[in-house]
């Protein structure tokens, strides 16, 4: 079960830097609790998967991303439904410019096995700090 959760938020970071919306969306529950109030300010809340991945398309999808994460804690809760913490840094570059916009801080997922495999059903993040120009990303 660890490998398979360290593998998934690889695949969900690796959807992100490839502009693969398709397998961004493979990784998510058909619901997903959001928490990035730490980064942008805006209420946490409960949103289907397939607006989740419309909103990271639109907000992202001009930018060259490379998302990193480190220190990876999987804590087991039951057969099916485990949570996760990690580090993460996020860099982000205009893909015809200069400007950057980099993040640093901890992810906390939650997952839930279902009949296809682990999902992530929840998504808090929490933001240490940040250097770059913030206007390159869609959503602030």
């Amino acid at each position: 079960m660890h490998q398979q959760i360290s593998d998934l938020i690889c695949r969900f970071q690796q959807a992100f830097d490839r502009h693969d919306w398709a397998a961004m969306r493979a990784c998510l529950d058909d619901e997903v609790f959001v928490d990035y109030s730490s980064f942008r300010g805006t209420e946490p809340s409960r949103i289907p998967a397939d607006e989740y991945v419309v909103q990271r398309r639109r907000d992202l999808g001009d930018l060259v991303m490379q998302h990193n994460h480190s220190n990876l804690v999987i804590s087991t809760g039951s057969d099916d439904r485990s949570s996760a913490s990690c580090n993460f840094q996020i860099y982000r570059f205009e893909r015809d410019g200069d400007r950057y916009f980099h993040t640093w801080g901890t992810y906390e997922f939650g997952f839930v096995r279902l009949p296809d495999g682990w999902k992530v059903c929840s998504i808090t993040q929490h933001l240490l700090s940040s250097e770059g120009d913030p206007s390159i990303h869609g959503a602030m």
